[in-house]
């Protein structure tokens, strides 16, 4: 039995679906669907368990680009490979070796490779009661005479909460002392942003990435409509509390991102496009500058990870009804 007397399957309630993609680049991607509650979103196993399309009362709520879904096979990591492989998607991972552009540090790529890492030991666990699950897998990133890293990525979802909670635990497991440089590139996207919404990010310092996003400032937390020939703007936040997201009154839906991190997070980037069909905020929590590790080295931001030491981050991404958050 159930244990629920209304109930022909605990799938009318909670849905968790593996499948593989068969068309064009997406051909040979595992694709986990999960549905419960009013949410709808898609886990990408061979894209570092990152964050597909996402709906919210059926309306969307992440950015995707016209790349669409990528298999990891497609990125070199030379030149624009990391642009052709990105979906966009509400969360895509960036890091563990480096964030940002690539500076003429040997082997480093734009945003890192560990976002076209596909996991190992996957797995999905149905909760008793069929309720729930937890999703689990580990990418690994290494190479012969270089850094040795995993991250492993645990989803525990259940069928009563409009809530994704996952963890993030990241090992040095090397002889050696490495950089590691994470960023959690959250890519919102119409309708959840327009000129209606607001970001929200309770910022303390405030600091644009170049003269252009300084412009910028007077309005950081609003959101244009699509621009003709618009260029990008950056900035990167501390904060009072972690915790970042979007409020629009006119869908009626409250966004946020709250994360913990006991070592590697200590910054929010915050991405605003709002060009014609790349129209997309990002939040980012993020370990250092996205100028190259030779900048985050000399600026102090870089960080570190010892041989053996383990990292955890942790994040819930809830929806509400707008002025459900407080």
């Amino acid at each position: 039995m159930n244990g629920n007397p209304y109930l022909g399957s605990c799938a009318q309630l909670f849905d968790v679906r593996l499948s593989t993609m068969e068309e064009g680049k997406a051909r040979g991607t595992r694709i986990v669907d999960v549905t419960y509650g009013e949410l709808q979103f898609t886990i990408l196993p061979d894209r570092c368990m990152d964050l597909y399309s996402l709906r919210y009362r059926s309306q969307g709520m992440a950015f995707l680009t016209p790349a669409g879904i990528v298999h990891p096979s497609y990125h070199s990591g030379i030149g624009m490979s990391w642009h052709r492989a990105f979906g966009g998607g509400l969360l895509a991972t960036c890091g563990l070796q480096n964030i940002g552009v690539a500076d003429d540090t040997p082997d480093l790529t734009i945003h890192g490779r560990i976002g076209n890492t596909p996991a190992s030991d996957f797995g999905i666990e149905r909760d008793e009661d069929g309720l729930g699950c937890k999703i689990h897998g580990t990418m690994t990133e290494s190479m012969l005479f270089g850094a040795h890293l995993t991250l492993r990525r645990v989803y525990r979802l259940r069928a009563e909460e409009n809530v994704i909670r996952f963890t993030d635990i990241i090992e040095n497991k090397g002889y050696e002392r490495v950089p590691v440089s994470l960023l959690y590139h959250f890519n919102l996207g119409y309708p959840l942003i327009s000129e209606k919404a607001k970001a929200v990010i309770p910022s303390t310092e405030i600091i644009p990435r170049n003269d252009h996003a300084a412009t910028g400032l007077s309005y950081i937390y609003d959101i244009l409509p699509p621009t003709p020939n618009f260029e990008e703007m950056v900035y990167s936040h501390r904060v009072s509390e972690n915790i970042v997201g979007v409020d629009n009154p006119d869908i009626d839906v409250s966004m946020r991102i709250a994360f913990t991190s006991d070592h590697l997070l200590d910054r929010v980037m915050q991405w605003k496009m709002f060009g014609q069909g790349n129209y997309v905020m990002g939040l980012e929590p993020a370990s250092c500058t996205l100028d190259g590790r030779k900048n985050a080295i000399a600026d102090g931001s870089q960080k570190y990870l010892e041989p053996g030491q383990i990292c955890q981050n942790t994040f819930t991404i809830s929806f509400a009804p707008y002025g459900g958050h407080v």
